[in-house]
């Protein structure tokens, strides 16, 4: 799947992850299969001091490049998930990493 493929909320969010490069987000909601903000939301970023945290940038003079199979994953279970509360995704490189997902306990 191609970058220009996503809807434009995705395609601002792979922007994010990509400015962030190594951070978290924290306090989203997934509405219908797509990630929104809330007045609690916010970004967290890592910075290394020994070494260069250089952003990679689309090859493409347009722009469009191949999403990482990390990012379909991504985007993939989001799309599942229909509804929900993302307490934090782990970013690194540019790439979501981990995904905390608040769930109800349904088994006790």
């Amino acid at each position: 799947m191609n970058f220009r493929e996503l809807k434009k909320s995705e395609q601002n969010v792979v922007t994010l992850f990509s400015t962030i490069n190594f951070g978290r987000i924290e306090n989203l909601i997934v509405e219908n299969g797509l990630l929104k903000k809330t007045p609690n939301s916010k970004q967290i970023l890592t910075r290394h001091f020994k070494r260069d945290d250089n952003k990679h940038s689309a090859s493409r003079p347009d722009g469009d490049f191949i999403l990482k199979e990390q990012l379909e994953i991504f985007f993939e279970r989001i799309h599942c998930m229909g509804n929900g509360t993302i307490r934090s995704i782990t970013i690194q490189y540019g790439l979501p990493v981990y995904t905390d997902i608040e769930e109800p306990v349904t088994l006790l």
